[in-house]
């Protein structure tokens, strides 16, 4: 009897248990059900069909894996921190040169929004160029500098490019085609399939590129709507500084600017990676260097006053920023040339000795020794230089424009009066001073000079 009720005992507790287990995942069905049916076929085959794009939109189901990657990925929320930073200046350029906005994420394929990447066959930086491609759009790409890793430089290319991509075949999905493969393979599929509809022609393309539209149209739906699938921007980096983009035109290098605005090199090397030796020469055409929004006036206004103006730095104008472009006009300042004792700081570098800092720098080599305590002539890699000389600088100092005619309006009768008073009371002092001289003659010029310089440089009270 004793088991027979430990049995049914235990039954019970196995139903109980069965049912608890039964409950617990019709609530998580039911809490799942939501972001299931966001990432059901159906819906996302829905949703794309209706998207309006600058390239046709068919749906193919390979788009929900990527939909579904996007809002499985531990890496969207950072992702999306970095689409913070760099949609801005590429939203900027797009309007400037009248692109469709929706090609920024072009580069979300392309490189994650990572400056840095390399892929194996060789391209490089947030769009993807192979060397040569990128030297023919004017970008450089040599050992201390690799402007496919330019933020601001690399999109004005990769807009370049496009542009001319989409100038041959009217139409967006075959530029898009051809910036992956080549115009040659699009041009291949063209004459193979008779036809110029991507949709048709893509099975000749290689198998990358027959991929690569259908990844476009489904990245750019679920950037536009990642809210729905509950991804959201990483907290640690929502509030990623801003970045500000600004023209240099003086030599300088990473680590000068850091010091200047008490940045961490590292930080500031990290935002602009194209300078692979952190050196930025002087150029004409000025470099570009990102640093944090609310920074830039501040290094704008200290070097202000120790460069030539024509090589001040100017900020570029980015979208939905709060800083203005800046523009100088040459004429609006007076050139001043004076004598100062200026110290500079340099970070060796692999490659750098003595002799050619010292010629670079227009000092001396044994001062240069000498300032710098060296006995030697050995220097290492990141070994700070101090170089004091004095240097003729031109200074700027800005023209206040007077107007040729200066406003005119009634005076004031109070003040009109006041000024009346005070003449009337220095002509009745003068008076008393002259009625209390002796009446003696004048005996030579210099009596009379001095009775005129008493009598007009009196000193009288109210």
């Amino acid at each position: 009897m004793n088991t027979l009720n430990m049995t049914r005992f235990m039954l019970r507790i196995a139903s109980l248990l069965l049912l608890m287990v039964i409950g617990s995942q019709s609530i998580l069905a039911e809490a799942m059900g939501k972001d299931r049916y966001y990432l059901s076929e159906s819906y996302i085959k829905s949703e794309i069909e209706q998207m309006h794009s600058c390239v046709d939109v068919r749906y193919e189901p390979s788009m929900r894996q990527v939909v579904e990657m996007y809002a499985t990925s531990q890496e969207t929320p950072r992702l999306l921190a970095r689409a913070e930073q760099y949609f801005p200046i590429f939203e900027t350029l797009l309007d400037a040169y009248g692109l469709p906005q929706e090609l920024k994420y072009l580069s979300v394929i392309e490189s994650s929004l990572k400056p840095q990447v390399k892929s194996r066959a060789g391209a490089v930086g947030l769009w993807q160029f192979m060397r040569g491609t990128a030297q023919m759009m004017g970008l450089k790409v040599h050992s201390g500098i690799d402007q496919r890793m330019d933020p601001w430089a690399s999109t004005e290319a990769a807009i370049l490019y496009l542009s001319d991509l989409y100038s041959q075949y009217g139409d967006w999905a075959l530029a898009l085609a051809a910036y992956n493969c080549g115009p040659g393979n699009v041009n291949k599929a063209i004459r193979l399939s008779g036809s110029r509809d991507f949709w048709t022609l893509k099975r000749y393309l290689p198998r990358e590129t027959r991929r690569y539209v259908p990844k476009f149209i489904a990245a750019s739906y679920f950037l536009e709507n990642y809210h729905m699938y509950g991804v959201e921007i990483d907290p640690q980096a929502q509030y990623a500084t801003r970045l500000a983009v600004m023209q240099v035109f003086h030599k300088t290098n990473i680590h000068e600017i850091a010091e200047v605005l008490g940045m961490d090199k590292s930080e500031l090397a990290g935002f602009n990676p194209a300078y692979k030796q952190r050196y930025i020469p002087a150029s004409s055409a000025g470099y570009n260097v990102m640093l944090p929004e609310h920074l830039a006036t501040t290094y704008m206004g200290m070097v202000s006053y120790d460069a030539d103006i024509e090589l001040l730095p100017r900020l570029r104008e980015v979208r939905g920023s709060g800083l203005v472009k800046s523009n100088f006009a040459l004429e609006d300042y007076k050139v001043i040339v004076v004598e100062e004792v200026n110290t500079k700081h340099h970070y060796v570098e692999r490659g750098d000795n003595l002799y050619t800092l010292a010629r670079s720098y227009g000092i001396n080599l044994y001062e240069l020794k000498r300032q710098n305590g060296l006995s030697k002539n050995l220097i290492k890699p990141g070994q700070r230089l101090s170089i004091t000389k004095k240097e003729k600088v031109r200074k700027y100092i800005p023209i206040v424009h007077v107007p040729d005619e200066l406003p005119t309006g009634e005076i004031s009768p109070l003040k009109c009066d006041h000024v009346q008073e005070e003449r009337m009371s220095m002509r009745q002092a003068q008076m008393e001073y002259l009625s209390e001289l002796d009446p003696e003659p004048v005996v030579s010029a210099a009596d009379m000079k001095k009775r005129r310089r008493s009598f007009l440089m009196l000193e009288f009270e109210d």
